[in-house]
């Protein structure tokens, strides 16, 4: 008498376990080739240097600084392009205490404030695309663009654009070599510049302070020009 096959007693059920527990290895291998996920369920980017990052390899870090506290950071980290204006260390020593406070720490306002005007969301623009521009727009309003017809070097409000890096992700640092500050105000550009009697005049008549409060555009006559009229057209 014959004994019976044991694969004659084997349950489809049960094969179908010994399948599920040979693959499950498998599984798991494969699981670990995949995009490694952060806690929040957002695939990781610890590879990717961030901007912060690459203004810290760029020898950038009081730029980098500001941009870390302040409320402008995701202009800069999100998964747009963007383009940095990025003054140097050097160039920030130069203000002295601006933009920062007696303890060191700056004045969040100010610095905002300057920040903006070194931040071009949503794009990330070519050096040799740039120099075909008039004006540039950043998030805290326009700023003049031009070359130097001597040394073809970029000018960006005056400053002087010593270098350029890119990334592949759509990440373009243009590094400066002064602080493009907010525009100061009228009377002050025209003591600054040498137009002191047009100054008088305007705090003379009154109108500086309706120039001060408002966006003007302004023609000044130089002193010399003044000069010119004589003494008794000045008083």
């Amino acid at each position: 008498m014959h004994s019976p096959r044991c694969a004659s007693s084997v349950s489809p059920v049960f094969e179908f376990v010994t399948t599920l527990s040979c693959l499950v290895p498998l599984l798991i291998a494969c699981s670990s080739d995949s995009e490694p996920v952060s806690s929040d369920g957002d695939p990781s980017s610890s590879d990717e240097a961030s901007t912060l990052d690459q203004l810290e390899s760029l020898g950038l870090s009081t730029f980098a600084d500001l941009l870390r506290n302040s409320s402008l950071l995701p202009f800069i980290e999100g998964p747009d392009p963007v383009t940095v204006l990025a003054p140097t260390n050097a160039a920030f020593a130069s203000l002295g205490g601006w933009p920062f406070g007696a303890t060191g720490f700056a004045d969040q306002g100010a610095a905002d404030e300057l920040l903006s005007r070194l931040l071009v969301q949503g794009v990330s623009l070519d050096e040799s695309v740039l120099r075909g521009f008039d004006s540039l727009p950043t998030v805290g309003g326009p700023l003049i663009v031009d070359v130097d017809p001597q040394t073809d070097e970029l000018l960006l409000d005056s400053g002087r654009v010593a270098f350029v890096d890119t990334t592949e992700d759509q990440r373009t640092i243009y590094i400066l070599n002064r602080v493009l500050t907010p525009p100061e105000s009228t009377l002050n550009v025209l003591e600054l510049e040498g137009l002191t009697v047009f100054r008088a005049l305007l705090e003379f008549t009154g109108i500086a302070s309706e120039i001060e409060s408002g966006q003007f555009t302004v023609f000044a006559p130089t002193n010399a020009a003044f000069a010119d009229l004589g003494q008794p057209a000045l008083d």
